[in-house]
């Protein structure tokens, strides 16, 4: 299952990074969003390869989440004048099964 996880996590880290690096070139969003969404793409990738050694990583990667929740909340709102909600209920999901597969990890 630690495996899923990791995949997951890649898949979403690394399209978030690919997101930010896109929109660095379209400019549709402001400089410091785009290069946001890069970092915390790669941190979040970072902190699953951490999990298993380092104590903390969990709270890193809720943190993370988190945060790239913030910043896909001002972008949408930045780029179209609203939120979609599916959009943010998709990648809420998806980070649950993130936070529950690693906490599960942590836990044994």
């Amino acid at each position: 299952m630690f495996f899923l996880g990791l995949l997951l996590v890649f898949i979403y880290g690394g399209g978030t990074t690919l997101s930010g690096a896109i929109q660095l070139q379209k400019q549709k969003i402001p400089y410091l969003a785009a290069i946001s969404l890069c970092i915390l793409g790669l941190l979040l990738i970072l902190a699953a390869c951490l999990s298993s050694t380092f104590p903390f990583a969990l709270f890193i990667l809720v943190f993370v989440l988190l945060l790239m929740h913030g910043v896909a909340l001002f972008n949408g709102f930045h780029m179209y004048g609203k939120i979609n909600p599916l959009h943010h209920i998709i990648r809420f999901c998806l980070s649950g099964i993130i936070i529950f597969i690693f906490a599960v990890k942590h836990l044994y």
